[in-house]
């Protein structure tokens, strides 16, 4: 059941930071002037989530022109990704579920509004079209229409770089609309309209956004440098396309910190900006219009526009690149809504398993909901949720599934997972049932060991394709790069453990399968299957009780607070890559 938890205000005393506020649903306020105002009632402000993977590019590209970008992109793993985050983000056990918390909506998909903000100022970095499909085949497998997805840049032509790749109607491209910026020709998003700051003055925004008829803000910054604002711009300063630039402001930093702080950004119930992605698989060192000349290959995400800012400087630029930043204005990114820079949690997201895609073109990517044939009966086929971008020729279990077709039956579950059809002779529901839900013993079915919460079913495979094909019962019984996909996607070795190969208890010995360690009745027989079935029913609540402790141990391990005084570079060690 969904939890209706913004019909009321609360306040609540966190000690020296203040109060938390969440919005009533009967008013619009921006930033409150002393407290703070938690954006989503099931996520933490400071909550922020990371996911290098070089993977991400299946070569590296000749030339940074868009068509060429974007052509060497791996859909299926970029998508997969952003599953993993998200699920480690809203700490829940499925993709669906875990962008049905991020993203909410006062109305009925079908009449809802979203508008994407993008950085589209040049070309050579800007968001990628993988990122825009997965976030458009979720909304639209959500019921919003194509028409209502606007991709946006108020001050850049972002229409001039998207638009050929955009369709209401053919599934081969992203699924939305771009618009022109704002007051000219072919705008989506009504002009410029006046709208309050927190300070009382009005500053022009972009109409829908300023009058509140766009009900999902979604912010997909990328990494750049910049003259002013630090050195950098991100999330909070991508704003400034949503907003009329003023660069003769005397005052830019607080101008920018305001338009952040106002009722047309942090206004509505629920909250109208529910999602800022910094896309970091390009990286800008000074020059904000130059050609990138680095490639860390991140995706960072959170709620809070602030934190994510804040943790992308710090860990991504400085710890990784290299790069250096005006300090005091980094720091004030928090300090400005009242947090501490020792505030922020930075969680790394290991990259998730799954079968590389067949090119940068199709649809059906996760998300799609089962509007495409979410891992239907081609469990994720040429033409399934997760199909040429998302599933690769399987496109079981992984990301690529689909928010509803992933994981458990939909997946490769009942025909191909570790059930009594196919464990009966074979004892594995890995490889030879061609879905991460897979897993788990023949003789104890998705109750228990397959796609069961001990597993790695649920959470892993089938999800974020954190686990993914590979998770449990595949080929091998490795999890991604040590762990698994589970809720917080620990990259230590044991998210997944011993109940992720197919039974706790399970010898090796007894099968020649690598993957699924689980034969009842001694290789090549079917044996003990009756048996095994009732013993399987009889210890899934062990395994389930066993997979929370696990999780919350994984989780505390994988959660780091992050303080502008430690030293950079502690959680990632990696250099990015250079252009060519």
């Amino acid at each position: 059941m969904k939890k209706e938890r913004r019909d009321f205000l609360k306040l609540t005393t966190v000690g020296a930071t203040g109060l938390v506020l969440t919005r009533p649903n009967f008013a619009w306020a921006a930033w409150p002037s002393s407290g703070k105002l938690e954006l989503n009632p099931d996520i933490s402000n400071m909550r922020v989530v990371a996911c290098v993977d070089p993977a991400m590019m299946k070569s590296t590209p000749t030339s940074t022109a868009f068509a060429t970008q974007n052509a060497a992109v791996d859909y299926a793993k970029v998508q997969a990704n952003m599953d993993a985050m998200a699920m480690t983000l809203t700490q829940k056990a499925s993709p669906d579920e875990a962008w049905r918390t991020i993203f909410r909506s006062s109305k009925d998909w079908a009449s809802t509004v979203v508008a994407v903000k993008v950085n589209a100022g040049e070309s050579k970095n800007t968001a990628r079209l993988a990122v825009l499909q997965k976030l458009s085949n979720t909304l639209v497998g959500f019921g919003v229409q194509p028409k209502n997805f606007i991709v946006y840049d108020g001050h850049s032509p972002a229409n001039t770089i998207f638009a050929s790749s955009f369709s209401t109607t053919d599934k081969t491209k992203v699924l939305g609309e771009v618009s022109a910026p704002s007051g000219t020709t072919g705008d989506l998003l009504g002009g410029y309209k006046d709208a309050p700051l927190v300070d009382g003055t009005t500053h022009r925004c972009a109409g829908m956004i300023a009058d509140g008829t766009v009900d999902i803000l979604i912010d997909i910054a990328n990494n750049k440098g910049h003259p002013m604002f630090g050195k950098v711009t991100l999330c909070m300063k991508n704003h400034y396309g949503t907003w009329e630039p003023d660069p003769n402001h005397p005052d830019l930093n607080n101008l920018i910190f305001k338009m952040n702080k106002s009722d047309a950004i942090i206004g509505g119930t629920p909250v109208r900006q529910q999602l800022c992605f910094v896309d970091s698989i390009y990286c800008n060192k000074a020059d904000v219009f130059g050609t990138p000349e680095l490639m860390p290959c991140y995706f960072v995400m959170g709620t809070f526009a602030p934190a994510v800012d804040y943790l992308t400087v710090r860990k991504v630029r400085e710890a990784v690149s290299g790069l250096t930043h005006d300090s005091a204005v980094i720091d004030s990114y928090l300090t400005s809504f009242g947090y501490a820079t020792s505030d922020p949690q930075w969680i790394l997201v290991p990259p998730a398993t799954v079968a590389p895609d067949a090119g940068a073109t199709g649809s059906g990517g996760a998300g799609g909901a089962g509007t495409s044939g979410a891992g239907g009966s081609n469990t994720g086929g040429a033409s399934g949720s997760g199909g040429a971008n998302t599933g690769g020729s399987k496109g079981s279990g992984g990301a690529g599934g689909g928010s509803n077709g992933s994981a458990g039956a939909r997946s490769g579950g009942a025909s191909g997972s570790g059930g009594a059809s196919t464990g009966g002779t074979k004892g594995s529901g890995g490889s030879a049932s061609g879905g991460g839900t897979g897993a788990g013993g023949v003789g104890t079915g998705r109750s228990s060991a397959s796609g069961g919460m001990g597993s790695g079913g649920a959470v892993g495979s089938g999800g974020a394709g954190s686990g993914g094909t590979t998770a449990s019962g595949g080929s091998t019984t490795t999890m991604s790069s040590g762990g698994s996909g589970g809720m917080v996607s620990s990259s230590t070795p044991g998210t997944g453990g011993i109940a992720a190969s197919g039974g706790a208890r399970s010898s090796p010995t007894a099968s020649t399968n690598p993957g699924c360690t689980c034969r009842v009745g001694g290789a090549g027989t079917s044996r003990g299957l009756g048996a095994a079935l009732v013993l399987g029913t009889l210890i899934a609540g062990q395994l389930q009780r066993l997979f929370v402790r696990r999780e919350t141990i994984a989780r505390a391990s994988n959660v780091e607070s992050t303080d502008a005084s430690r030293p950079a570079g502690a959680e990632a060690k990696e250099k990015p890559e250079p252009l060519p």
